[in-house]
């Protein structure tokens, strides 16, 4: 059985404008998203994107040197912070409008592998190829991030660069034009440093060798230029991953290439919450998805000519998806937009099983109305960063989002639930340790210590190497009169802000003993501070007496300093 579908339907440009209208109707809800997790500090309050007259700038330095707490990253991507400072100029801080400037690339980029498609295959096989990559729910992440925004500027520039230089031969304007698009999407994202081996699959499954070797160049100078730039500018090479991250990521393997399986065939839930050290599937959903992406190695068995295409675009999507690599070894984060590339080599592989199909691969297009559905309700939870990790926490808990979620809500001076969210993380598995100098200091925020030891005791234990989390414990303890129990705790060290030494000084101005107290004063670069501190420690730790003569030759007097009278 055959769909007769009418003439206009299939034309290709009519095609394209239904890709589109669909994508576009399906990320209509991101006008009303905002600005989260990394859009703050890299999009928001970058130095280097507040004007456009500081163009250079954008240019000659690392893509988080200027961020709100920026560091040496080792990314080089000038043009995407040139996107965000055209966006900071135009309008503001409108979160809506740089949602609509994402959609545009991603909409580019959908144009852009439709076009492409149309060269390799017939257009109803390219049209569905081309759904696939427009609006599988996978692409949410990338679309409605705006630090994301990278993977859609490089991903747009390189295809349009393959769709002009894919021809064997092709004219000089031709040429010119696919290196000035390749050079925009190296200096948007590296990834696309891989456009050469990207054209030398298409050349091999279309004629078995490489040919037009100009074609080649005008990449390799588009990479020698990124290079060159990178240099200039300073900006040295993303550290590699340590060997500890690469050990997590190769114990937890099998279960990552599970997930990116089963979220293909059946994306739902989607969530920025996925790390590595707590992804744990069961096990029907493991082998359900190692099923599914084992059933990708069937479009081998298609006809030579079929097999071609359908090789080259599963080693597109294998080579587009191994820079990904780096960042899992490095951060742990199992990201979505990982695959917002490799999805368009996947594409072309698909498109080739659909041509097998002739005019039944419309029906394949039918996946695209759940699809919808399922991207229209996705997009919401991108509204601030307490919806995200809220939704991130309701679909994937774990002891790593509940950590994120209680730095979002300490942010907000949620102190309360900011505690009970890092203490949860504490407590999972696996712990999240890092957290116990934040939960000590949203605890310690409350005015109550005797409340604030109620919400860090059951992490006590686990949080006991943590110097800060022991010198603020020590303080309440001694605030409450525990001195015995404080000076237990502080006796170990180890705290930065040296809360420590201040209950061990307090106790010493108790018992007589004024040399700690002297010490800490002769070793602080603001000695009025640390008294006034010292006293409050002592007038809640029932010395009020010792407190009000602190310093004023009634208890301990304070060290005289050199050359001058004491006090």
């Amino acid at each position: 059985m055959t769909w007769n579908l009418p003439v206009w339907l299939s034309l290709p440009w009519v095609h394209g404008l239904l890709i589109c209208a669909l994508t576009a109707a399906a990320y209509a809800g991101v006008v009303q998203a905002g600005f989260v997790v990394d859009d703050h500090p890299l999009v928001l309050y970058n130095q280097a994107t507040a004007s456009l007259s500081q163009l250079g700038r954008l240019f000659s330095e690392d893509l988080w040197a200027s961020a709100d707490g920026g560091y040496a990253s080792g990314y080089y991507r000038p043009l995407v912070l040139l996107s965000f400072a055209v966006d900071r100029s135009l309008f503001g801080g409108a979160p809506g409008m740089f949602h609509l400037h994402s959609l545009a690339w991603h909409l580019l980029a959908c144009l852009c592998l439709h076009r492409l498609l149309l060269q390799l295959l017939r257009p109803l096989p390219a049209l569905v190829g081309a759904a696939l990559f427009a609006l599988h729910p996978l692409q949410s992440e990338a679309v409605v991030w705006i630090s994301a925004r990278n993977d859609l500027m490089a991903a747009a520039l390189l295809l349009a660069s393959l769709v002009l230089l894919a021809p064997t031969h092709v004219r000089r304007w031709r040429l010119a034009a696919g290196a000035l698009l390749a050079c925009g999407a190296v200096l948007s994202k590296e990834s696309a440093l891989l456009a050469p081996l990207f054209l030398l699959c298409l050349d091999l499954a279309r004629q078995g060798r490489p040919s037009g070797w100009p074609r080649y160049l005008c990449l390799l100078g588009a990479a020698g230029l990124h290079l060159c730039l990178r240099s200039l500018a300073g900006v040295n090479s993303a550290a590699l991953p340590p060997a500890s991250g690469w050990r997590v990521l190769l114990e937890h393997a099998h279960q990552l290439m599970a997930l990116y399986g089963g979220l293909l065939v059946w994306p739902w839930p989607l969530s920025l919450g996925r790390d590595l050290g707590s992804l744990q599937l069961a096990w029907p959903v493991l082998v359900a998805g190692l099923v599914a992406l084992g059933a990708l190695i069937c479009l081998l068995l298609l006809p030579r000519q079929g097999r071609r295409l359908a090789s080259a675009g599963l080693a597109w999507s294998l080579l587009a998806w191994s820079p990904a690599l780096l960042a899992l070894a490095d951060q742990g984060l199992v990201g979505e937009r990982y695959l917002y590339l490799p999805l368009a080599g996947l594409g072309l592989a698909v498109a080739v099983a659909a041509q097998r199909l002739r005019g039944r691969a419309a029906l394949l297009l039918l996946l695209a109305l759940p699809w919808l559905v399922l991207v229209h309700l996705r997009v919401p939870d991108w509204k601030d960063d307490i919806a995200i990790w809220s939704a991130a926490l309701r679909d994937t808990p774990s002891s790593y989002v509940e950590a994120s979620l209680g730095h979002v809500f300490s942010l907000d001076g949620r102190d309360q639930e900011a505690g009970e969210h890092f203490t949860r993380a504490v407590l999972g598995e696996p712990p999240r340790l890092e957290v116990c100098h934040a939960l000590a200091t949203a605890a310690g925020r409350r005015s109550d210590p005797r409340a604030s030891l109620r919400q860090t005791d059951p992490v006590a234990s686990r949080c006991a190497a943590s110097g800060s989390f022991r010198g603020q414990r020590a303080t309440w303890l001694a605030m409450l009169g525990r001195w015995e129990d404080a000076l237990a705790v502080a006796e170990q060290g180890g705290d930065p802000q040296r809360r420590d030494e201040l209950v061990l000084a307090a106790w010493g101005v108790v018992s007589g003993d004024c040399a700690r107290y002297r010490s800490l004063l002769m070793d602080t670069a603001d000695p009025a501070s640390a008294t006034a501190q010292l006293q409050h420690l002592l007038r809640l730790g029932g010395h009020a007496q010792l407190a009000l003569g602190l310093g004023q030759g009634g208890s301990c007097s304070a060290p005289v300093p050199a050359g001058g009278a004491g006090p």
